[in-house]
């Protein structure tokens, strides 16, 4: 008799104990997906940020091949060089935060993915040059190598589909 209160208590016990990892996991997923969407929310200007950028470096090569550019198009331009590199800067920082993010489980990927992937890999390929030569003139080669990383992931991968479960 004793034995089946045991193997009763026990059963109870493991799945009291796979309801509360569920919930734990359940709720842990719930955050990062919560903590995500601020972050999203906090850098919805990247886009308008990064066609500032490549519309500036446009307007600036036809302009140094003598070129015009229209005269509604100037209120686009960023005042000097500095100004680029600073906002180049800016949107290369933002990129590999949200890569180290990913990489150590901090955001939701497929959230970050939706809504930055192209935005990610569009600008790093028009910024490549730009990446290559602050590397060779710092001290650091590894600089914004998590962005690497991330796009390399990501071509090598297709996006999950979510599935509905329960302990999904």
């Amino acid at each position: 008799m004793s034995s089946l209160i045991l193997a009763y208590a026990a059963m109870i016990i493991s799945i009291g104990s796979l309801l509360l990892i569920t919930y734990l996991k359940r709720n842990s997923n719930f955050k990062r997906t919560e903590f995500t969407q601020r972050i999203i929310e906090q850098h919805k200007d990247v886009p308008k940020m990064m066609s500032k950028i490549i519309t500036n470096r446009a307007k600036r090569n036809q302009l140094a091949h003598g070129r015009t550019v229209e005269e509604n198009n100037y209120d686009l331009m960023l005042e000097t060089e500095e100004d680029f590199m600073d906002e180049t800067l800016i949107l290369l920082n933002i990129f590999n935060t949200l890569a180290n993010g990913i990489d150590r489980g901090v955001y939701d990927e497929d959230l970050i993915r939706i809504n930055f992937e192209q935005d990610i890999k569009l600008f790093y390929r028009y910024s490549g040059p730009y990446l290559r030569t602050l590397r060779f003139s710092s001290d650091s080669d590894e600089m914004f190598l998590p962005i690497e990383f991330l796009i390399k992931e990501w071509g090598n991968k297709k996006p999950k589909k979510k599935r509905g479960t329960f302990f999904g």
